[in-house]
């Protein structure tokens, strides 16, 4: 749904109308809310006959949000000049959802293949999800719209250049660009991904998931299963494929970069307070029969540890305080880089976790990513995340059921352990503003100003 209806609304209506409106005053506007009604309407069930008015108030709600979700979709498009912002918020939304749906769905599985049921007890609760997804479009939608306004002719769209007619026609007419044009749309192009400070984060997850999966498929067809050389090929592959997602970052800003990768003993005394997870973690193996192999556990920690804090702080990071090195600025990092790696906990239903317990682990992963994004931001060294990561993960898996691919899948009980990890999140958090509190801003940001040759 990502690319296609992307392809379909902004990529054809959206851009079609914005060739013949973006000449005009408020066209880029106009083209917005056209598109955007256009692509609220095809979310109407159209073939159900309701009996309970709910149903009917659901699917005027999802068009609805469908459209405000859409407006705001718009901005990204007209700016950049290309879909794939667009397309992976698209993308990464709609995954959001199903994982939603399968936390409430027996099995952990999202089946659900339409928006609006005849179930009206079901009807009711989308009633109400469809009317809070709503209101918490309106103050992006009120923004895009602002911005949208704002926009001087012309705003001709992704299909026709500034000149005003269509880059193909240059091809046609035999002309050909200048070796300067040609770099001016390499480095446009090469640096659109981490135009946006907020698609970052959600753009390097989706390419560490992809290589991460891709390259795991090569230790299967070489070695035999249960053998540690797949697990060794495996831990090898994959992190392997995301230091090369680093090294990419650290290639695209080769000029102006410091880089994340050094030494720091004030980040690894930083990191501290994160062992009392290590704490939880060994008061739970007391109460194991049997562990693990301690090799095979930490080949499975280590992938997490590296490849998560690559993607999912050291590039967020770090491309966050090169767009925005405000001393206000460092708290919304934190916060939302963690947020973003709470939510992409959710991807273990697909591994058979429980949903509840997987609830519980999106929560304190997020406690445990703003913690992990204030040493970060402090230190300015990602060293010490990921060997905290990883020494969390690997007492962790120690006792686990590697079988599912280090998903959780035990019940969620609600017993000291419970208590114990919510009181150390909680702890990391107020930790995490400790560190990032006012006083120590300044400084903060003129270590990322001297990072990014700035200072």
């Amino acid at each position: 749904m990502g690319i296609s209806e992307e392809g379909l609304f902004r990529g054809l209506v959206f851009s079609g109308l914005l060739a013949r409106l973006g000449s005009h005053k408020n066209g880029a506007l106009i083209a917005a809310i056209v598109s955007s009604v256009a692509f609220g309407l095809v979310h109407v069930i159209y073939d159900l006959n309701p009996s309970n008015p709910a149903v009917i108030v659901t699917g005027l709600l999802k068009a609805f949000e469908s459209a405000m979700f859409s407006l705001v979709l718009c901005v990204p498009v007209i700016e950049t000049g290309n879909l794939w912002g667009a397309i992976t918020v698209h993308a990464f939304f709609d995954w959001v959802l199903l994982a939603t749906a399968a936390l409430f769905s027996s099995g952990g599985s999202a089946t659900a293949s339409s928006y609006v049921s005849a179930d009206p007890t079901v009807a009711i609760f989308s009633t109400i999800l469809y009317f809070g997804m709503a209101v918490a479009y309106f103050i992006p939608t009120k923004n895009a719209v602002l911005r949208l306004a704002k926009m001087e002719p012309p705003q001709p769209g992704p299909l026709v250049d500034r000149a005003g007619h269509a880059p193909l026609d240059d091809v046609i007419a035999g002309k050909t660009f200048t070796k300067q044009a040609q770099k001016q749309r390499t480095e446009r192009r090469k640096r659109t991904i981490f135009s946006n400070r907020y698609l970052t984060p959600i753009v390097t997850f989706l390419l560490m998931f992809v290589f991460t999966n891709l390259t795991s498929i090569i230790p299967y067809l070489v070695t035999k299963e249960g053998t540690l050389m797949r697990d060794l090929l495996s831990a090898i592959f994959s992190v392997g494929t995301n230091v090369l997602l680093l090294l990419w970052f650290y290639y695209t800003f080769k000029d102006s970069f410091a880089g994340v990768h050094d030494w720091s003993s004030e980040g690894m005394l930083l990191v501290a307070p994160a062992l009392l997870f290590v704490l939880s973690n060994l008061i739970q193996l007391v109460q194991v029969p049997r562990l693990n192999n301690p090799f095979v556990a930490f080949l499975m920690a280590v992938q997490p540890g590296v490849n998560e804090e690559i993607a999912l702080r050291a590039i967020p990071v770090s491309n966050w305080m090169r767009l925005d090195t405000r001393r206000e600025s460092v708290l919304r990092c934190a916060a939302y880089t963690g947020l973003i790696f709470g939510l992409i906990h959710a991807v273990n239903l697909i591994s058979g976790a429980d949903p509840a317990q997987t609830l519980f682990q999106v929560f304190y992963a997020f406690c445990l990513g703003v913690f992990f994004a204030a040493v970060l931001l402090r230190c300015g060294s990602i060293i010490p995340a990921v060997i905290m990561h990883t020494l969390i993960d690997f007492t962790g898996m120690l006792a686990m059921d590697l079988s599912h691919g280090g998903a959780i899948t035990e019940t969620l009980t609600i017993d000291f352990g419970f208590w114990f990890t919510l009181v150390v999140s909680l702890v990391l958090v107020v930790a995490s503003v400790y560190m990032l509190r006012p006083q120590k801003q300044a400084d903060i940001a003129a270590l990322w100003e001297k990072k990014w040759h700035r200072g």
